[in-house]
């Protein structure tokens, strides 16, 4: 495992590629505003209602009972205080850094998903009834989504940082599971896709533009040998 040795300074690069990763935001919000303005939850935009009415025609309860379960692996219930065992971890090893880019990760992302439930105001589909209960809030983006794409990413930063053995297969792993989670969330009819790859592109996002700053917020650096992008 290669530990850190070269300070990583503040760059104006960095500030300019954080902002440039965090504007992607804003185009995911003004297709929000469309969709619930311009579509019912009964009649959505056609691409959510193919993906839907697909999933639909395909269920099994085999099926029913993986995508009940694996959808929790993107709740705030089990991120949460994953997140936490990991951020104590880092803490005690004198790794406030990696702490910083997992804690406002996961907290900032699940933060902003809760406020574009609010801002866009969409309703969930209505296509066909839900295999669990039906969230009270905003649809649009998917807060599941969101989540563990902001965590799976922020894991893959911290293993990349410390070189950590296995990165590629960590990696390949949480893939994985962001698609699972987001697929969970279709395919129980409580999210549209566009729904869903929102949540995706919001939580990569703003966890790209963080990994920018990090380090030099929170005095951290890049190991050694590794060359600034």
């Amino acid at each position: 495992m290669s530990e850190p040795t070269a300070s990583r300074a503040f760059s104006l690069r960095d500030l300019a590629a954080a902002v440039g990763w965090w504007a992607l935001v804003l185009p995911v919000v003004a297709a929000g505003l469309w969709l619930a303005g311009a579509f019912s939850p009964t009649e959505p935009w056609w691409p959510d209602r193919v993906v839907l009415e697909w999933l639909a025609a395909h269920r099994t309860p085999e099926l029913d009972r993986l995508f009940a379960a694996v959808t929790w692996a993107g709740s705030l219930y089990v991120l949460g205080p994953l997140a936490g065992l990991i951020l104590l971890t880092l803490l005690w090893r004198g790794r406030g850094c990696d702490g910083l880019l997992l804690a406002l990760g996961l907290g900032v992302a699940a933060l902003a998903s809760s406020l574009l439930k609010d801002l866009v105001a969409r309703l969930r589909p209505d296509l066909f009834p839900p295999l669990i209960a039906t969230p009270g809030d905003g649809s649009f983006p998917s807060g599941h989504a969101t989540q563990i794409a902001a965590f799976a990413l922020a894991v893959i930063f911290l293993a990349h940082r410390r070189g950590w053995r296995g990165q590629a297969v960590l990696a390949v792993a949480l893939a994985l599971l962001i698609l699972l989670v987001g697929a969970s969330r279709m395919y129980l009819q409580v999210h549209y896709p566009t729904d869903v790859l929102a949540g995706l592109l919001l939580g990569l996002a703003w966890v790209l533009g963080l990994e920018r700053l990090t380090p030099w917020i929170g005095g951290g650096s890049r190991p050694a040998g590794e060359a600034e992008p």
